[in-house]
């Protein structure tokens, strides 16, 4: 059995090696140093389409320098309760996935035996259509952020939303540890609370300033008390509101989602980043004609969205 797994998870891995985008992926993950990563971001930003800033210039410097001191900024998208029991109630009628099991099922999370995983996931493809998702994501102010920090237009390079649920043993799994992202030379994540998210409810724990500070500069799981014995208690941000709150993340820095104690979390995630990302879909998954009244840059939104009808 060991050998026949073994030989499985190579296989999978040549696969993943067939897509051209995983083999930026794994480069990129090979440079740690937050120097050399800063200067390699802004090289290949030159590269990429110019920055057209849109939203007001005091408020976007305001951010970009939150996000550059501290690596995280509140964003208010200004939903309605109406639109985010839009977006909760699509969501509920579309499956989940326990993504890090081997074979993961198709089920639905009011189902009453959901696998014993940490975190369901939906398909990326299906988030898409969620109402009011492409909007978000899209959001003039929040762009302008990425724009001010990357130096060029961004890439819509993901989009995902996820359930975190108890487990049977409490124990933190994956993600609940903490951990850096390295997705891309230069990457943003945005996080909406659809749930209520509160001490039991699993919010997101963030290191302030550790995205600019090179300790524990590698890519793996950390107990807390050696993050917490390294960057000291005062630097822990925990996010905790009512669906709805949401903001930006600089998540090369060290973060974690306590484990959901009681209830369910949900959460839609976009990340922006510089190229398109090997976990995102090969080609577009829907067209511009599908999503009438919202006027998207084909640039920004081209791993999702193709022009025309």
């Amino acid at each position: 059995m060991p050998l026949y797994a073994t030989i499985l998870r190579k296989l999978s891995r040549l696969s993943i090696l067939s897509d051209p985008r995983s083999w930026w992926f794994y480069a990129q993950r090979r440079v740690m140093g937050i120097d050399t990563r800063a200067k390699a971001a802004a090289w290949l930003a030159r590269r990429r389409p110019r920055a057209a800033f849109a939203s007001d210039a005091a408020a976007r410097a305001a951010a970009v320098a939150a996000m550059q001191s501290d690596g995280f900024v509140p964003i208010d998208h200004r939903l309605s309760p109406a639109a985010i029991a839009e977006m909760v109630t699509y969501l509920r009628g579309q499956p989940v996935f326990a993504s890090y099991e081997r074979k993961p099922r198709p089920t639905m999370i009011d189902d009453p035996d959901l696998p014993d995983s940490h975190v369901l996931f939906h398909d990326p493809e299906a988030v898409v259509r969620c109402p009011h998702a492409l909007a978000i994501a899209n959001d003039p102010r929040v762009l302008d952020v990425i724009r001010g920090l990357f130096g060029c237009e961004p890439t819509i390079g993901f989009m995902t939303a996820w359930w975190s649920i108890p487990t049977k043993d409490g124990v933190p799994r994956q993600a609940e540890n903490f951990h850096r992202d390295v997705d891309d030379m230069a990457f943003i994540k945005m996080f909406l609370y659809l749930s209520d998210v509160g001490e039991d409810t699993g919010p997101h724990v963030y290191m302030r300033g550790s995205h600019a500070d090179d300790r524990l500069l590698s890519i793996g799981r950390f107990e807390d008390s050696r993050v917490f014995g390294t960057f000291g208690d005062n630097a822990v941000v925990e996010f905790r509101g009512p669906a709805g709150t949401s903001f930006l993340e600089n998540t090369f820095g060290l973060h974690r989602g306590r484990p959901v104690v009681a209830g369910k979390r949900l959460i839609f995630q976009v990340v922006y980043s510089l190229f398109p990302l090997v976990y995102s879909p090969r080609k577009p998954v829907a067209r511009s004609s599908d999503f009438a009244g919202l006027a998207l840059d084909p640039w920004i939104n081209r791993v999702y969205v193709a022009p025309g009808r």
